[in-house]
Parts: C-alpha cells; sequence; structure tokens
C-alpha cells in the first residue's frame, strides 16, 4: 500500500495534476475519471485538503470538464460530449466538502451541473453520452452521490436536489421485484434482458440513502445480492453501453460496499461475503505496485481504486484491520504475486483483410473478413504503429491527421471510421458468444491537446502480409508481445 502511495503522489501525478488510468506503461494518458478516483484514494488515506496533490488534482477537473466535454476533432481538444466526463468530476470534486465552496473550483462545478441538467433522461438518470437515450447505471450513480454533497448548496441546491429525486426515481421505477417481494434485481438492457449483478449494485448504491420506499428496494436488491453470489463476489461486467471505450463495472467491489453499508446492514463476517473479501489480495501486482480488476491483468487506477475502497468500507463495518488479517500485507510480508495471463492477440492476414482476435485464454474473440478498405487501412497503421513502440502509450499511438494522411481519408472521417470498426468488431465478438468492446481507444497525451487513437486491450500484435520478392501467396510473420 505504501509503495502504491508512493508512486501515485510522485511518479504517476502528471504535471496538470491529472492521474493515469494504465499504471505499467510509460506516458499513459490521462483522465478525469482516473484523476477523481485517485483524490477519493488520497482522501481515505488522509490527505489533507490543502496538500498539493490533491489541490492540483481538484484544479485539473474543475478546468478539464468543459474542455472534455467538447466534440472529438483532429485537433482537439475535445474527448466527445460524453456523461462520464461532467459526472466523474462532479463526483471528485464533492469529494472534499471544503471544495464545494471553494471559488477555485466554482466554474467547473457550475458547468458540471448545468450538463447535468440539459442532458437529463425525461425519466430521470442520464444515457452514457448526449443523444442517446438509455439510462446508464454506471453514469446515474456516482451523479447522485455527487449531486446529494451539493443539496445544501447557496446555487446549485435546488437543481442537485431535484435531479438527484429524479434519478432514483428512474432506479425505482427500473426494478424487478421477485415474487413474494423479497428480493429485486436490475437490468440495464433492454426489458426481458437478464439480471445484472453489476447494476443491481449500483441500483442498491443509489436507492440506499433515498426516500423509505426506495430504500426498502435497496434492501431487497441487497437480499437478491446475497443468493446470487457466484454473479459478483469475484466478477467484474463489461458495460455494454458504451461503444467508444471499454468499461469495467468492479461488482466484486462494488458489491462489498453496498452490502457493507451501514442501512444494508449485512457484517464482514457473513460466509457469503469470504469470496469477495478473500479475492481482493489476488489482484495484487507486486512487480508495479498496484492492483489489477482480474486476476492476472495490468495493473490500473480502477483496479487500485476497486480494492482501496473495498477495503475502506470493511474497516467502515470492521473493529479489525484488514489490510493486516485479509490483505495479507504485514510488515515485511508480501502477498502471493499473481499468475501472468496470456495476452489478448491481433492478427492480422493481408491477403483476405482478415481479422483474428483471441483472448486470455486462447478462445477467439473475433474471426472475419473486413470489407471496408478504409476500416482495414485505419486497423494496419494502428497495429504497425504499435509493433513498432514498446510499452509507451503514446508512442503506440497515431496522431489523428497521421492517421488521416496513412489511411487516405480527410482527419474529419477517422473518429467514424474508428467507431464503425470499433462496431464490427464488438458485434463480431457477441456473434461468438464473447465480448469485446472498444478495442481502439481515444487517446489525449496530459502534455498536449493532439488527439490520437491506439489500442485498448491489445498486448501481441501479429502481421501476415505478402511481400515483394516472394512467390505469389507466400506470407511472412511480424509479432511482438507488448507487455514487457
Amino acid at each position: 500500500m505504501s509503495a502504491l502511495k508512493r508512486s501515485l503522489t510522485s511518479g504517476l501525478q502528471s504535471g496538470d495534476g491529472s492521474w493515469p488510468h494504465k499504471l505499467d506503461v510509460k506516458s499513459a494518458s490521462t483522465s478525469i475519471v482516473s484523476t477523481a478516483q485517485v483524490i477519493e484514494m488520497l482522501r481515505i488515506w488522509d490527505y489533507e485538503y490543502e496538500s498539493q496533490e490533491i489541490q492540483s488534482g481538484l484544479a485539473y477537473l474543475a478546468r478539464e470538464v468543459k474542455r472534455h466535454t467538447q466534440p472529438v476533432t483532429p485537433s482537439g481538444p475535445g474527448r466527445g460530449d460524453c456523461a462520464r466526463f461532467p459526472v466523474f468530476a462532479l463526483w471528485g470534486l464533492t469529494r472534499f466538502h471544503r471544495a464545494i465552496a471553494d471559488r477555485t473550483f466554482e466554474a467547473g462545478i457550475a458547468f458540471a451541473i448545468k450538463w447535468l441538467s440539459r442532458h437529463e433522461l425525461a425519466a430521470g438518470g442520464w444515457a452514457v453520452q448526449k443523444g442517446v437515450s438509455d439510462l446508464s447505471f454506471t453514469m446515474t450513480t456516482p451523479a447522485i452521490h455527487a449531486l446529494d454533497r451539493m443539496r445544501t448548496h447557496h446555487r446549485h441546491g435546488e437543481d442537485a436536489s431535484r435531479l438527484t429525486r429524479d434519478a432514483r426515481a428512474a432506479f425505482q421505477q427500473r426494478a424487478n421485484v421477485v415474487a413474494g417481494g423479497r428480493q429485486a434485481w436490475w437490468t440495464p438492457y433492454d426489458e426481458g434482458a437478464d439480471p445484472s449483478a453489476a447494476a443491481t449494485i449500483l441500483a442498491v448504491l443509489a436507492l440506499t440513502n433515498g426516500e423509505p420506499a426506495q430504500r426498502d428496494l435497496a434492501r431487497q436488491g441487497a437480499e437478491w445480492l446475497m443468493a446470487h453470489p457466484e454473479c459478483w463476489v469475484t466478477e467484474i461486467e463489461p458495460d455494454r453501453q458504451l461503444d467508444d471505450r471499454q468499461w469495467s463495472i468492479m461488482s466484486f467491489s462494488l458489491g462489498l460496499r453496498a452490502l457493507l453499508h451501514p442501512r444494508i446492514g449485512f457484517k464482514p463476517t457473513n460466509p457469503t461475503l469470504r469470496p469477495a473479501i478473500q479475492h481482493l489480495s489476488g489482484l495484487w501486482v507486486q512487480e508495479k505496485n498496484g492492483w489489477a480488476v482480474i486476476r492476472g491483468w495490468r495493473p490500473t487506477t480502477t483496479g487500485c481504486f476497486a480494492v482501496v475502497t473495498a477495503v475502506n468500507a470493511l474497516k467502515r463495518a470492521s473493529d479489525f484491520d484488514p489490510e493486516q488479517h485479509i490483505l495479507g500485507l504485514e510488515p515485511g510480508r508480501d502477498p502471493e504475486p499473481p499468475s501472468p495471463r496470456s495476452p489478448l492477440t491481433i492478427t492480422l492476414s493481408f491477403a483476405e483483410q482478415h481479422v483474428l482476435i483471441e483472448n486470455q485464454t486462447g478462445e477467439c474473440l473475433v474471426s472475419c473478413n473486413l470489407r471496408g478498405h478504409a476500416q482495414w487501412r485505419v486497423l494496419v497503421t494502428l497495429a504497425k504503429q504499435h509493433l513498432s513502440a514498446e510499452n509507451d502509450e503514446v508512442a503506440q499511438a497515431v496522431p489523428v491527421d497521421d492517421l488521416a494522411e496513412r489511411c487516405g481519408v480527410v482527419p474529419a472521417s477517422v473518429a467514424r471510421t474508428v467507431r464503425r470498426l470499433n462496431a464490427k468488431l464488438t458485434q463480431e465478438a457477441d456473434g461468438n458468444d464473447r465480448h469485446l468492446q472498444g478495442l481502439i481507444e481515444h487517446i489525449v497525451p496530459s502534455d498536449t491537446t493532439q488527439n490520437r487513437y491506439g489500442f485498448e486491450q491489445i498486448e501481441e500484435v501479429v502481421l501476415r502480409e505478402h511481400t515483394a520478392g516472394r512467390p505469389h501467396g507466400q506470407l511472412y510473420e511480424l509479432s511482438v508481445d507488448t507487455r514487457r
């Protein structure tokens, strides 16, 4: 834990006050979400409001929320009109009560609340981005928590109260009460979809501090979670509503935090919770001093946030120190390092413009031919760039203008081509009963507003293509494992 604190407060915080998502690569892109998560971890670790780390992080959130929410263009500076920017900026800015009344951050708070007011869904709550009508549990729950802290604000309190009331009502309306009325579950997807443990957890967290009827629903949701631990205690769940990036809902952490909430009242000694508690220690990546969201994966800010907040919930509900007795972090003793995972691999075969993507266990996620020449050129360009760089997120990504020039398209069409390519690969994976989302991500380095695109999940790239001077049909193969 102390090594992680040193990393987050020294080498990992960028000059603009932000933090990255990936902890094991050089020049990693930073974001509002990761910065808000680190601010919360520092708060849990008793960092003072006046500390340089907290002040610079809060200033980044307040300063960048408006810029991030602008449309994506080849030269920047926007990252898209997506709810996660105002939601998590406001969530981070309200973690310290003093920041709410601090004039330094007033403009950022005001922008976030105005954005949420303008883009509220008709039934309450928020979608993942402007122009989408489906309620997003991953955006609405943290928005409720942030707005709850604003309800007494002299300027924004009335709007905050109305927005939280409407959002909780949306969750209440979406509940699926099990026969007998003792359990309830939620799903963020189409009517008739199976229960979602992650959605149920987020609904419980949103409703626990609501009106009496909403608190009753939260308890019913908690009972459903306790009856179905296999769905969440060691699991993450992908958010399929986001089509522009991979987003993991940390069920193993959020579930503990929901069930240990004082108004829910389950105890850490409950046998049903034991697997979730024991799961935490296996996520530590010793050589990188951080936690992953799945055992053997790379450490991320999200993984660290998941474990730190879960441990904090355990501390509040326990009379012992979970860091010592559960995580196995006694002085001088390191937890057992996780076994390494196989890389997520993409193989491109030029003869038929064929794409093969295999997951961590060697199972096929995607196997298809691409018809669109622009999509194929984008994929090949990113693959070759990935091969040429080593463990450096910025070097592995291609600026939009360069990508457009190499692919023979205008810069304005690059984002549209990437969206269509991501959607195509996601659809192919779904057809194989697998999940792949946001293969190509939008990257903005912390020291520039230049937009770039690069692979989000790929760690190994294989190219098979015809070469001049060789018999027709003969292929050569290039590959690299970029986990180093």
